[in-house]
C-alpha cells in the first residue's frame, strides 16, 4: 500500500503533528485538483501519500489520535474512491483493510474507541463515505452507487 518511499515515510512521520497535518492537507488539495479533472493517475499518488503519512503516524504515542484517525479515514475514502473510478476494486479494498487494521490497533492502545469506531464505519460502510467525507472536506467527490459497491 505504500505510496511514500521508506526513507520519506520515516522522515515525515517523525515531524510534529502540525507539520504532518500541513503535508496531509496540501496533498489532499492537490489530489482534489486532479480529481476535479478526473485525472485519476495524477490524483491517486497525492491521496495515497496523504493516507500513507497519516496511517503510518497513527503508531506514534505523542499525537492526537482523533485527528490522525480522521485524516486517515478521509484519505482512505478519497484514495479508494479514485481507485474505484479506475476499476481497481481489489486494490481499493486492500487499502481500506490495511488502514482499518491500523485504526483498530490505535483504538486498542488509546482511549479513543468511540471515534475510532466512527472512522472505521466511514471507511467500511459505503453508505457513510460520502456523508463523512463531505462533512470535513470541500473537495470534489462523486458519490456513485456503482463505485460504492466495491466494499460490499
Amino acid at each position: 500500500m505504500y505510496f511514500l518511499c521508506p526513507n520519506h515515510r520515516n522522515e515525515l512521520t517523525r515531524l510534529p503533528q502540525s507539520q504532518l497535518s500541513d503535508y496531509w492537507l496540501n496533498w489532499m488539495l492537490e489530489a482534489g485538483n486532479h480529481y476535479e479533472e478526473e485525472n485519476w493517475n495524477a490524483a491517486i499518488p497525492f491521496a495515497g501519500c496523504s493516507l500513507d503519512l497519516t496511517s503510518s503516524a497513527l503508531q506514534r504515542k505523542d499525537v492526537n489520535h482523533v485527528d490522525l484517525a480522521t485524516e486517515a479515514a478521509l484519505s482512505t475514502i478519497y484514495a479508494t474512491n479514485m481507485l474505484a473510478h479506475q476499476r481497481q476494486f481489489e486494490r481499493a479494498s486492500q487499502i481500506a483493510d490495511i488502514v482499518s487494521q491500523r485504526i483498530m490497533v490505535m483504538m486498542l492502545n488509546t482511549e479513543n474507541h468511540s471515534w475510532a469506531e466512527t472512522c472505521l464505519e466511514a471507511i467500511n460502510n459505503p453508505n457513510r463515505q460520502y456523508e463523512f467525507f463531505t462533512e470535513y472536506m470541500s473537495l470534489p467527490f462523486q458519490d456513485s452507487h456503482t463505485l460504492r459497491s466495491f466494499c460490499a
